[in-house]
């Protein structure tokens, strides 16, 4: 424990006071002499008067509260200054607590025990967190390894199946030629999942790569909505846009990406048969895509959980709730990195409409 005051009488006094507990006491009658050893010995709490030659103790304090070394030491002022102003100037300064003179014994010991535990509540707080980050880092790695192997896979079984799709669907039945369909949809669907996996990561360690190019909005849409077949998407894609529109300042992947996603994402939300309109919307600025679903909206109790990764919405209107949390993460990781903005509103009975804006590219 430190003691810095300039008045002999009050250390003996303070001395007194503590000499019958087990802190070990440095003391100090200088702001500037503390300051210079106190990272030799990094006390547990520091008892600090406000007047004092040199630098008084709100400075003092403020040094000490801006060096990352000592930010965390709890420090109590003691003075005997008492009015509002001197009390709030000793808090600006970054104090912990202030006691005034003359200093009662018991109540100075329950306030050092109370700061001195709330200190060891903090360190020992950030030493957990400290450590749950190093395992989300390690599961996240672990993770990332898996899903990397697991995308080769994958590729190479969806090229097997789309050989025997070419060469050998003549000699298939109708049942086997729908069961080998189902099949590529299903390894391009878990392609597409690990995909994401991996995108979603190296978004979150900013390593993801963007290109940010002048991008025409119709062809990618009319694009999007062609790989989608019938078989496939059971539901109508009804595209609606101005006859002109600027083009989009974006990564034409990650652009073409996040429709896709939007689009799947409503035709899990929507009845079979259903329409699911893509609307474009501009103005000097911005483009605004938006894509509705006809489901029953997203409840307010699940609203925060839309965008996380791994955050999956109960929604009474789900033909196939399967999902795996991480298409709307990587819509909102992709929209934000382009510099844009995403959201959804419910439309009162009408369904959910998911929309993001990007910037608009500039004419030259």
């Amino acid at each position: 424990m430190s003691i810095i005051d300039d008045d002999p009488l009050n250390l003996r006094l303070l001395k007194h006071f503590l000499g019958h507990t087990n802190y070990r006491l440095s003391l100090f009658t200088c702001g500037e002499h503390f300051l210079s050893s106190v990272r030799d010995f990094t006390p547990d709490v520091v008892l600090l008067d406000v007047q004092m030659p040199g630098i008084d103790g709100y400075e003092v304090c403020r040094r000490l509260k801006t060096d990352p070394v000592t930010r965390d030491i709890p420090v109590i002022f003691l003075s005997g200054l008492s009015c509002d102003h001197e009390i709030a100037a000793a808090f600006d300064a970054g104090a912990d607590d202030y006691v005034t003179k003359p200093v009662r014994q018991k109540e100075l010991l329950a306030r050092m025990e109370i700061q001195i535990g709330l200190h060891v509540a903090q360190r020992r707080f950030a030493e957990k967190h400290a450590r749950l980050k190093e395992l989300e880092d390690c599961r996240d790695t672990l993770v990332h390894m898996v899903a990397h192997d697991m995308r080769a896979l994958l590729q190479g079984l969806l090229g097997h199946l789309q050989l025997i799709e070419q060469d050998a669907s003549d000699n298939l039945n109708s049942d086997d030629q729908e069961s080998l369909t189902q099949a590529i949809g299903a390894t391009q669907l878990l392609s597409r999942l690990v995909s994401e996996m991996i995108d979603v990561n190296r978004f979150e360690n900013q390593k993801m790569p963007i290109t940010l190019l002048p991008t025409d909005v119709r062809p990618l849409l009319e694009g999007v909505r062609a790989s989608f077949t019938d078989a496939q998407c059971g539901h109508t894609i009804e595209i609606k846009m101005p006859a002109t529109c600027p083009r989009i300042l974006a990564d034409p992947l990650l652009l073409d990406r996040t429709v896709l996603n939007l689009i799947d994402n409503a035709r899990k939300y929507s009845p079979r048969g259903s329409v699911i309109t893509v609307s474009v919307e501009s103005d000097c600025a911005d483009v605004m895509i938006g894509v509705q679903d006809q489901g029953a909206g997203i409840p307010d109790s699940q609203s925060a959980c839309v965008f996380k990764k791994y955050g999956v919405c109960q929604r009474e209107s789900a033909s196939r709730n399967m999902s795996s949390g991480l298409g709307l993460a990587f819509c909102k990781l992709a929209v934000e990195q382009q510099g844009g903005s995403i959201g959804f509103v419910n439309l009162n009975g009408e369904g959910c409409q998911f929309w993001f804006k990007l910037p608009a590219a500039p004419d030259n």
